[in-house]
């Protein structure tokens, strides 16, 4: 999960317009049905990964670990999810 500071420089680099109110991020306005949350974003997108270099530990959420693994372009791959932690698995 990203810390509320990556969420802003993920949205400035991303030129994307998020309110932020109570500790939530929405487009265009405050309205549930326009919350913007992390997990929305694609692990793979090149301004994520330039907001977690740039930040470091200051880009994850208070209990999480955010850290960019380089995977060779002729891998592929995917995401689990278990228990809140997401796991790269590489397809075989």
């Amino acid at each position: 999960m990203l810390s509320d500071k990556a969420m802003k420089r993920y949205a400035e680099l991303a030129n994307i317009n998020l309110v932020y109110k109570d500790g939530e991020f929405y487009t265009e306005y405050v309205d549930p049905d326009n919350l913007y949350v992390d997990s929305d974003i694609s692990r793979d997108d090149i301004n994520l990964i330039k907001v977690i270099e740039e930040l470091g530990g200051d880009a994850s959420y208070k209990h999480s670990d955010i850290v960019v693994k380089e995977i060779p372009d002729n891998v592929k791959w995917h995401i689990v999810e278990r228990h809140g932690k997401e796991i790269i698995r590489i397809d075989g």
